[in-house]
């Protein structure tokens, strides 16, 4: 079954409780450090990782740093984790998520000091969960997306790791070194760990 988040509404609450979010695939991650004397700022987020019948990961890329990323975003108001997922990535990709593949991975909670914010810690709490999807429609990008040029790109899990890695050796970025832990965790499971009703 194919969701779009608008058909998941008024039945989330009892996936993501239930099945979602009973059990995680790797333990949970932390990247950064708070500061004591900063105030403290939260985001929330979900994520997809997108994992095709080959193997394969279905992310997306942008022209200016050639990263892979996990499809998702901020949640907005009243909604669930997998409300969000399934309306970032119909957004960002075009592609609607199997319902009932989704499986929680881990949460990355990334806590940084950005100049745009201030004295604050952002902690963004970004919730991960591996489901299966197919191709649906065209990418519904906002204006901030579109400007950033993201595109799909379908890549095997080495190959995102090495190219993040690539683009950290230029410089920082937090959101490649977010992805490129959770790329690295899936390295260490075995296919039939991500998905048991394909073996």
């Amino acid at each position: 079954k194919l969701v779009s988040s608008k058909r998941q509404r008024g039945r989330t609450g009892k996936l993501g409780q239930e099945k979602a979010l009973t059990r995680m695939l790797v333990p949970d991650i932390v990247i950064g450090a708070a500061d004591q004397g900063f105030a403290d700022r939260y985001q929330d987020a979900s994520r997809a990782v997108i994992v095709n019948a080959d193997g394969t990961l279905t992310m997306i890329t942008t022209p200016q740093y050639g990263e892979f990323g996990f499809p998702g975003g901020r949640k907005n108001p009243g909604e669930s984790d997998v409300e969000t997922l399934a309306r970032e990535v119909l957004e960002e990709t075009g592609f609607l998520i199997a319902e009932e593949s989704i499986e929680r991975l881990c949460t990355v909670e990334v806590v940084r000091q950005h100049e745009r914010f201030g004295a604050v810690n952002l902690h963004q709490m970004n919730s991960f969960f591996v489901c299966e999807a197919r191709k649906a429609a065209g990418q519904h990008l906002d204006a901030r997306e579109a400007a950033h040029g993201i595109d799909v790109a379908t890549v095997s899990i080495d190959q995102a790791v090495r190219r993040n890695e690539r683009v950290l050796e230029g410089g920082y970025r937090f959101w490649v070194d977010r992805d490129l832990h959770v790329l690295r965790a899936l390295q260490g499971l075995r296919p039939d760990e991500l998905f048991p009703a394909r073996t």
